[in-house]
């Protein structure tokens, strides 16, 4: 059995590691009594606009804040090195249970955010349990993999659409309820088993 399973907000919460980010650039970045406006701006960026480029944005709020460039992205840089902390309490469990199967890590990401994605990665601990890690910016619906003998596990609805066009042998939806797709529904022709936690996949 192969088992495609995405990272961000299934394996890893991606949302709690945003907050952290925000919080910490926050703090670096205020001056007197500013701190509330720099939050603001920075929970814009990183929950609306969705910033591609992590590491870029670090030059822009530099330049807007008067900071260290550097010292901003070696902040950025340490959050996702102690990223264990970022992992859901059933990852571990439910990738251990698995290990009879082949296991590989299916993730999307847009180009620039390539360096930023790897390091997500590495910080958190779980690259040994992948028998192949997977990083695309391509559509999860357009690879060289064989869909007809995987099983999928994604909280994406938009992957999930791409990747059942494809008939896979089986999809399956994560719907953590901190994701920032949780409240979106998949179309009415796409039926696929949906769970809470991994540790509810038989």
């Amino acid at each position: 059995m192969v088992y495609y399973i995405d990272f961000d907000c299934t394996l890893y919460d991606t949302e709690k590691l945003i907050d952290e980010m925000i919080n910490r650039l926050a703090t670096a970045l205020s001056k007197n009594n500013n701190y509330n406006e720099v939050l603001s701006f920075l929970s814009y960026e990183f929950k609306v606009n969705r910033i591609p480029d992590v590491f870029g944005f670090c030059q822009s709020l530099a330049n807007k804040y008067n900071a260290n460039v550097q010292d901003l992205i070696d902040l950025i840089v340490s959050i996702l090195n102690d990223g264990k902390r970022f992992v859901y309490e059933d990852a571990i469990s439910f990738l251990k249970s698995k290990q009879n199967d082949k296991i590989k890590l299916l993730t999307y990401t847009k180009e620039e955010s390539t360096k930023y994605q790897k390091l997500k990665i590495k910080g958190s601990g779980l690259e040994d349990f992948f028998d192949e890690i997977i990083i695309t910016s391509k559509s999860k619906g357009e690879l060289d993999i064989d869909y007809s003998s995987g099983i999928f596990i994604d909280d994406s609805p938009k992957s999930i659409v791409e990747i059942y066009a494809k008939n896979p042998l089986k999809i399956i939806r994560i719907n953590r309820e901190n994701s920032s797709y949780s409240k979106l529904k998949l179309p009415e022709n796409i039926i696929v088993p949906e769970f809470k936690t991994l540790l509810d996949i038989n």
